[in-house]
């Protein structure tokens, strides 16, 4: 066939299209290469709505049974939750108009209450009372790490405070993102989202949420009923802690983040499967007998050592056996083949493995050696790059729990330390609800963000402080310590070598001979 021509009779009539239609290649509707990819182009609420279950309980599932996904998990939480958060209350004091000492007064009084708050052994903190501060966050970001989502209530139980038990009536209930849906399956209307409800300006106002999870059978009849919880008190004290990465204007939930990776992880684990499998098949050995004495069992069980068994319905029958092993015994003339199970892809399965994770690892924003645990083919160099580059979207991460879960978490205690008068505010500066936002500024210390060379890096920290360039509060939070507790600590420690009689900087001079003799001993090598 003819290929058709555009007017001058010489240029394909396709690369003409091509020209006269398509500014941006990447929208070309002609070409062979994406005329086949015609993708819809849908609303945020409408792309996830009918494939966000599809997707979470992928996500589950291949988190559950394949190594590297769980590994990424452990090495995103670990990384962006750790053990434990520590509260550093930084009230806006130039706004509150109160002095810079006095603020720090205040603070180290609202972190020390905290955090008996957070950490109290009875649970109190959490409404089910399995888990403290740290655990909560922990389950929270698991739960946004397969859903894309984390849903909580500060619930209000006053019942539960007695002489040993809660001393605050703010508690935490998480609650499972399946459980976020339109009541009784209602449509998708502007007012009412996957069981958000919005606002005039699509902001979210309340949530609907069944009061059992749809898929316990233990309690199906509360999968059935559903409850409406407003986002807020009227008086702006938080009830709903609904945290997503909010992309797109309109978007009220939020797909897996191991969405974009969910089919490569598979297809690792499929093919991995199917390898090993073929290994097995080849590591088989198998003996099978052909003679004619298997139509004479009474010279079989003479020269071969076979022997008599009686089957199920009593009949005798003669086997062979060889060290104990059943040897299987063919009619004379029959022949058994065996087909060998070929791997012709077995030598480049490393390198197949290797090109998954490396994708892998892009999407979910970690280091190749992060999510294979390879550190074979690294320097320190390339190793402190990808540090640094998963460090900041581990930041990223951090920030996002801060912000949708643990800042409210502070927030809500906050409010009922004041009220009950266990916190009091400086004199002179503005009331609890007047600058709530003021009040409850604060940062958080997560895990440290470690080192490969520490002496390298605590050189660096150490000429970071003394151009000014960084402050000891931010060298001692990316270590995942405190810094006031680190100079409280050393005057104590300083303190005790004085009562010794060992003299207060016996501990740093150590440590300087130490360096010196070190130093030393690398000259003299040079």
């Amino acid at each position: 066939m003819s290929a058709l021509v555009a007017a001058d009779g010489v240029t394909p009539l396709r690369a003409s299209s091509f020209r006269a239609n398509s500014s941006y290649r990447g929208a070309d509707r002609l070409s062979q290469e994406l005329g086949n990819w015609l993708p819809s182009l849908t609303s945020p609420g409408g792309e996830l709505h009918w494939e966000r279950d599809a997707l979470v309980a992928r996500a589950r599932d291949i988190e559950r049974n394949n190594g590297y996904a769980r590994g990424i998990k452990h090495t995103l939480l670990e990384g962006v939750i750790g053990a434990n958060w520590r509260l550093s209350a930084k009230p806006n004091w130039r706004a509150l108009g109160i002095d810079y000492k006095t603020a720090i007064a205040w603070s180290t009084i609202t972190e020390a209450k905290f955090r008996v708050y957070a950490d109290d052994p009875g649970c109190w903190i959490d409404a089910g009372r399995r888990l403290r501060f740290g655990g909560l966050l922990r389950a929270q970001f698991a739960t946004w790490f397969t859903t894309g989502e984390h849903l909580g209530l500060m619930v209000w139980l006053p019942e539960r405070m007695k002489l040993g038990r809660a001393r605050y009536a703010t508690a935490v209930q998480i609650v499972d993102p399946d459980r976020l849906s339109n009541p009784s399956g209602a449509p998708e209307t502007p007012e009412l989202r996957s069981g958000v409800a919005l606002g005039e300006h699509n902001e979210a106002v309340g949530y609907w949420i069944r009061d059992g999870h749809p898929a316990d059978t233990a309690a199906a009849h509360l999968s059935y009923q559903w409850t409406y919880v407003p986002r807020e008190t009227e008086w702006g004290r938080p009830i709903v802690l609904h945290g997503f990465d909010c992309e797109r204007d309109g978007q009220v939930r939020a797909a897996t983040p191991l969405a974009a990776v969910i089919e490569t992880l598979r297809m690792q684990d499929v093919y991995e499967r199917g390898e090993a499998a073929a290994a097995i098949l080849n590591a088989i050995f198998a003996a099978v007998l052909e003679t004619p004495l298997a139509n004479d069992p009474e010279l079989a069980e003479q020269q071969l050592g076979a022997v008599r068994k009686a089957d199920e319905s009593g009949e005798e029958r003669v086997e062979l056996r060889l060290g104990g092993v059943r040897v299987p015994q063919l009619p004379t003339g029959t022949n058994l083949k065996f087909l060998n199970a070929a791997r012709p892809a077995a030598p480049a399965f490393a390198q197949f493995e290797e090109a998954v994770l490396r994708r892998v690892a892009a999407g979910m924003g970690l280091s190749y050696e992060q999510v294979a645990r390879d550190y074979s083919k690294t320097n320190y160099s390339s190793a402190r790059a990808a540090l640094l580059e998963s460090w900041k979207m581990l930041t990223g991460r951090s920030e996002f729990m801060a912000s949708s879960f643990a800042d409210h978490v502070y927030a809500c205690w906050l409010e009922e330390a004041i009220d009950r008068e266990e916190i009091e505010l400086p004199a002179g500066a503005p009331d609890f609800y007047e600058a709530r936002a003021e009040w409850t500024a604060c940062r958080w210390i997560g895990p440290g963000r470690g080192a490969i060379d520490p002496t390298k890096e605590r050189q660096a920290s150490q000429m970071a402080i003394d151009t000014g360039l960084s402050t000891m509060e931010d060298e001692a939070a990316a270590e995942g310590k405190d810094w006031l507790e680190n100079a409280e600590q050393r005057a104590y420690e300083r303190a005790v070598y004085a009562d010794l009689g060992l003299g207060p900087d016996a501990g740093q001079a150590v440590y300087r001979v130490n360096t010196t003799q070190s130093d030393a001993a690398a000259a003299a090598g040079a």
